[in-house]
């Protein structure tokens, strides 16, 4: 056995076969919630309505492995992909690792579908954890605000509706998983 740890240790050190380490071709850029202009965060904002825009055969499965019906957009099938893996990338070891893909793959969804060219927008929650909801990333403009936590007390079925921003009802291209109801924020 050490000879074969040996053995992976030089080939980890020695140089590729092609001579030099590949480069990216393209680099993308991630930038804060609050370093965004207000056009670059309307930008993003049409794009992930562009991709909640597009319809198709839903592609999702329930738990017990019947498929939901009806037509339905890549953004309902990302939401309800992160909703049912909460038990198994949330409160574990997989959380970061799977959200980074998880996010890589919306921001190419987003990219390849909606043409948008844009940075990826992230939200530094530790910039202002004395007051979460104060935060700018909940900014109410209908144009690039991603709005409030959501409507989650009027009745049952309100679900955290969001209810300001870009997202709220009256905005086009705003449903959400499993059927055609408003956007909700999940309580976040």
């Amino acid at each position: 056995m050490s000879r074969s740890i040996l053995l992976l240790c030089v080939l980890a050190i020695l140089p590729s076969a092609q001579g030099q380490p590949q480069k990216c071709s393209k680099l993308l850029t991630r930038k804060e919630w609050r370093t965004l202009t207000h056009s670059e965060k309307a930008e993003w904002v049409g794009a992930v309505k562009c991709l909640a825009s597009i319809q198709h055969e839903r592609l999702s499965l329930t738990k017990d492995q019947t498929v939901l019906e009806g037509k339905r957009s890549p953004y309902d099938d990302f939401s309800y992909s992160h909703a049912s893996v909460e038990n198994s990338a949330h409160r574990n070891a997989y959380f970061l690792p799977w959200h980074r893909w998880f996010t890589h793959l919306f921001d190419t969804s987003l990219r390849h579908n909606c043409g948008y060219s844009g940075p990826t927008p992230y939200w530094d929650w530790s910039r202002g954890h004395a007051d979460l909801f104060g935060s700018p990333v909940f900014e109410d403009s209908p144009e690039y605000g991603l709005g409030g936590t959501g409507d989650c007390d009027s009745s049952p079925e309100a679900d955290c509706t969001v209810t300001t921003g870009a997202f709220a009802p009256s905005a086009p291209g705003t449903s959400s998983w499993p059927g055609q109801s408003p956007t909700s924020s999940g309580g976040t």
